[in-house]
């Protein structure tokens, strides 16, 4: 028996399936990088400029150096020549100065500047002098007053040098007795009067001292 062949058979091919469409994927993203602290001696070692020791302070090497301004002293204004005056001379000096000994040359055995005197007159007004001139604020040289505080007498003794030996009072006042203390200072102050060894002895000479009110004293023998 012959078989015939029927009509063909139409078989049902299924389409391919189409994917879906993703959301695509993030893109990989790196984590931050971890800061881990390490030992220090771990770390290399930068190298250092020649001759600069084991400081950690930065180099300066090479660096451009800035002039700073420097601060002058102060100077003080000029002056003109026309404007100083002139050093006074010598002579000048001795003429406004009270004190300045005359130009006398010193005697053997006297005072520098003060010659020898001749007699016991002489030498009481010398050291009369002297006697003002070591005591310039309790001492005068005017006209005595009239009346007069108070006027002690008074002996001075002295060496062969002219230094003081003692004072003794010849007559002392009726009122201000304290005035004889101030007449002792005063010999006291004045030091050696000069060398009474040309001078007839005894070495002593008497004075008197006339006081006023605002007891100062002025030795009688420079008011004649």
């Amino acid at each position: 028996m012959v078989e015939r062949p029927g009509p063909p058979v139409q078989v049902a091919v299924p389409k391919p399936v189409q994917p879906l469409p993703t959301a695509p994927e993030p893109a990989a993203t790196s984590s931050p990088p971890r800061v881990v602290a390490r030992d220090p001696a771990e770390l290399p070692t930068l190298p250092r400029p020649e001759g600069q020791g084991a400081s950690p302070a930065m180099s300066t090497a090479g660096a451009p150096t800035i002039p700073l301004p420097r601060a002058d002293p102060p100077q003080a204004p000029a002056v003109a020549a026309s404007e100083v005056a002139p050093a006074p001379a010598p002579a000048a000096v001795a003429e406004r100065l009270a004190w300045a000994p005359a130009a006398v040359p010193a005697a053997p055995g006297g005072r520098p500047g003060v010659p020898l005197a001749r007699d016991w007159t002489e030498y009481r007004r010398s050291a009369a002098l002297q006697m003002v001139a070591a005591n310039p604020s309790g001492s005068y040289t005017s006209k005595a007053p009239d009346p007069l505080l108070a006027i002690p007498v008074v002996e001075v003794h002295l060496h062969e040098d002219g230094s003081v030996e003692q004072v003794l009072v010849v007559r002392s006042p009726t009122q201000a007795r304290d005035t004889l203390r101030l007449v002792e200072e005063a010999i006291r102050r004045s030091g050696s009067f000069g060398s009474v060894s040309h001078l007839p002895k005894p070495w002593r000479f008497t004075e008197v001292f006339l006081f006023d009110h605002a007891r100062r004293f002025k030795p009688m023998i420079l008011d004649r």
